[in-house]
């Protein structure tokens, strides 16, 4: 991980951008997750395409959720939204939380918060690595007010000259949201127009 630090200090993160269908790198690090028994993993999809570095991108998202699986009790959630010309990935989990005095500090390369975050496994890089790859895209990653636990936020600039995600150039049909929980006993999928 040092070294995608050492290289956006030297020169900048170089990007290889195309469009990037940001839902299918959620839905990607979605199954991933799942893969694990301990965590319940629940998610709010909407198509969203981004133009950008999808390797990178798919990094950032990666390093926020493995984040949120270190520090969680059981539960993560992830949100796709979009905020006027920005698409948001957000990550909340049940954890302890990050405290508002800390939330730019978590930023700082090999930052770790005190005896609050139960977990010592990490190098204290990923949310650093992510926030710098949100900036080479124009964006930037946030910790946030959420639930019951931290709120991270994955901010980047919608692609130029997309479709929003509610008109027939979506690869889904119609305005709907799709929310998918996972729990210890099955999975149910709810359809809301």
């Amino acid at each position: 991980m040092t070294c995608c630090c050492s290289r956006a200090d030297e020169r900048g993160l170089s990007l290889r951008t195309t469009t990037v269908d940001l839902d299918a790198i959620v839905e990607s690090e979605l199954t991933r997750l799942r893969s694990r028994r301990d965590l319940d993993v629940r998610a709010r999809l909407q198509p969203i395409q981004v133009t950008g570095d999808a390797d990178m991108l798919t990094r950032a998202l990666r390093n926020l959720t493995d984040n949120a699986a270190r520090h969680t009790r059981s539960t993560i959630w992830l949100t796709m939204t979009t905020d006027e010309d920005h698409a948001v990935i957000t990550v909340d989990d049940n954890g302890a939380g990050i405290p508002a005095d800390q939330r730019e500090r978590v930023f700082d390369r090999f930052a770790r918060l005190d005896s609050d975050r139960r977990d010592v496994t990490g190098t204290g890089l990923g949310l650093a690595i992510a926030r710098e790859i949100a900036r080479a895209h124009r964006g930037d990653v946030r910790v946030g007010e959420g639930g019951p636990g931290a709120r991270v936020e994955l901010v980047v600039p919608l692609a130029i000259g997309t479709a929003p995600p509610h008109t027939s150039r979506s690869r889904y049909p119609a305005p709907q949201t799709v929310s998918i929980d996972t729990t210890p006993n099955g999975a149910s999928m709810r359809l809301r127009r």
